[in-house]
């Protein structure tokens, strides 16, 4: 996830869309899962330009199906 951020940094105008379409063309089993979270008033979601207040939070995964049984109700 380190690389990730790296890229990112390197490639500002990067969205999540952008790196999803990435990973799937270049057939990298990495994906990335939009979540809906309610969060306290001292922690925001964001994208990877800094803009605030976004509906959702990303989390990474190795693999298609969530091994958390918390995530598959989702």
């Amino acid at each position: 996830m380190l690389r990730i951020q790296a890229y990112v940094k390197a490639a500002l105008e990067t969205t999540y869309p952008d790196l999803e379409r990435l990973f799937c063309d270049k057939d990298i089993r990495f994906w990335l899962i939009a979540i809906p979270k309610n969060l306290t008033v001292t922690v925001t979601n964001m994208n990877l330009q800094g803009s605030l207040d976004k509906k959702y939070a990303v989390a990474y995964r190795f693999q298609w199906n969530p091994p958390r049984p918390r995530d598959r109700e989702l």
